[in-house]
């Protein structure tokens, strides 16, 4: 622990020599963040971009086959023949391909193709002995070849993965055979004195004839790249390169195997559009005012709300426009009553002479008296801490 400790600080104090390092250090950081911004604007502005779902194309390419057996692959009708263990071939493909585009980064590629496939193999022998033109003991060496044609029709089930204009794919893929057929030859290359039972130095053991025991089907694992090329907004010009690794032997009776690399460009039309959608909302509320004099009062009415939504789509985008509408109502009615006055009392004043009679009075005369009575402060003295000789004195 303390060498580490001591080792970062060896460190720090060989950088810290350098007065730039820290701001190239920063300048770097700054780059990498505007980089990540950069690509995260332009990711989100791609997701916004008009979509085109499905791409149908048509196409041709050159598949080049590499054979690999284990050994045991021989010619016919020659028990001398040797194994053939590799060879090369290829041929033209032809065929067609839908792209189809789940999401704006992933979707599924099938493509099939009539593959016109075909291999030759050779290899020397020299185990036979002969007698040369001087009649010594000589090896025989011999030149075979084994020409095989292989058809077949080629589809593969891809996911595939964009990113802008490049894609990468993977999957399976699944070859049917058709008809294939093979045929196989020899040369003599010396001694110059030996010719075959025709008297020629090259000879055919079998003529074109089908394979027999040969595999219906082939399977094998399929990946590779292609780039889109746009050359207007609903054509595409597609190159791949892909390569596929055998699953499974061409015959039963030998594990002869072909492994595909493929070179091909295919020309997609796009078919539909999936516009990404923009979502606006408004809310209109209006107030009308009505006069009904029969109500008393105002009263405020909340209309029903409708709403109704509208569709239009320009060239790349799809708007959606909801409107809702309400219209509300203000009653304005009669003023209310207004209250009733509060209720007079009416009296009847009679005035009672001396004599007994009654009189009525029309006024009355109602007097107060305020009586304010004063009242001398006597002093008071305590004589409690007074002695008896002296109070007599102050009394007096």
């Amino acid at each position: 622990m303390h060498l580490y400790i001591r080792r970062r600080r060896i460190i720090a104090a060989y950088f810290g020599r350098f007065p730039g390092f820290n701001t190239s250090i920063m300048a770097l950081f700054r780059s990498l963040l505007f980089t990540c911004v950069l690509f995260i604007s332009l990711n989100m502005q791609a997701v916004a971009q008009a979509r085109i779902p499905v791409w149908l194309g048509f196409g041709a390419g050159y598949g080049l086959g590499l054979h690999t057996t284990d050994g045991t692959l021989q010619c016919l009708n020659d028990p001398a023949c040797p194994q053939y263990t590799s060879g090369n071939g290829g041929g033209m493909m032809f065929g067609a391909s839908l792209d189809w585009r789940i999401s704006q980064k992933f979707g599924i590629l099938i493509r099939s193709n009539y593959f016109l496939n075909s291999v030759l193999m050779t290899t020397t022998d020299s185990r036979a002995l002969t007698k040369d033109e001087t009649g010594a003991i000589v090896p025989l060496v011999r030149s075979h070849k084994l020409d095989a044609t292989l058809p077949m029709l080629h589809s593969d089930l891809l996911l595939n993965f964009r990113f802008g204009d490049f894609r990468v794919f993977g999957g399976g893929s699944l070859g049917l055979m058709m008809s294939p057929t093979w045929n196989s030859s020899s040369e003599i290359l010396a001694p110059s004195n030996v010719t075959f039972g025709n008297n020629r130095r090259d000879t055919s053991f079998f003529s074109e004839q089908d394979i027999a025991g040969a595999a219906s089907t082939q399977l094998a694992l399929t990946a590779g790249i292609g780039y889109d090329i746009q050359l207007s907004k609903k054509i595409i010009l597609a190159p791949e390169v892909s390569g596929s690794l055998p699953l499974s032997s061409i015959i039963t009776t030998s594990d002869w195997k072909q492994t595909i690399l493929a070179f091909g460009v295919s020309l997609r039309f796009g078919m539909g559009v999936v516009k990404p959608e923009e979502r606006t909302k408004e809310e209109r509320i209006d107030t009308i005012t009505v006069k009904n004099p029969t109500i008393v009062g105002n009263h405020f009415s909340i209309g029903k709300t409708t709403v109704n939504i509208e569709t239009r789509e320009t060239e790349d985008l799809k708007i959606i426009a909801e409107t809702s509408r309400r219209t509300d109502t203000s009653i304005i009615g009669a003023e209310p009553p207004p209250p009733p006055k509060p209720p007079i009392a009416k009296l009847a004043l009679y005035g009672v002479a001396t004599s007994g009679e009654k009189s009525a009075l029309e006024n009355i005369t109602v007097r107060g008296k305020f009586v304010t009575e004063g009242f001398p402060m006597l002093p008071f003295v305590f004589l409690t801490g007074i002695p008896p000789s002296s109070r007599r004195g102050i009394i007096r």
